[in-house]
């Protein structure tokens, strides 16, 4: 990502960003992106259960927004982990 002038540039699409005190900080371009001091429309933000709700302002700001799978994110008991620990 070398621009003309020879700087790297970092570049985010799609992100949304909430109750960050800095959401960017050097060389950056950002587009299609959303930074609230606000819940954006969380399952229940004060459980930390980030998960979007359907009716999310994100999804009206940025119309390609995947939300982050977060039932799918932790360990899995497999052939290398027969257990999870504290489970």
């Amino acid at each position: 990502f070398l621009e003309e002038d020879g700087l790297r540039l970092n570049h985010a699409s799609k992100n949304v960003g909430v109750r960050c005190k800095n959401f960017i900080e050097g060389n950056w371009t950002i587009d299609q992106s959303f930074v609230t001091e606000d819940d954006p429309g969380c399952v229940d933000i004060k459980n930390q259960d980030f998960t979007l709700r359907e009716d999310s302002e994100v999804f009206q700001l940025i119309p390609e927004f995947e939300p982050i799978p977060f039932g799918e994110i932790g360990l899995y008991e497999d052939e290398y982990r027969p257990k999870v620990a504290g489970q």
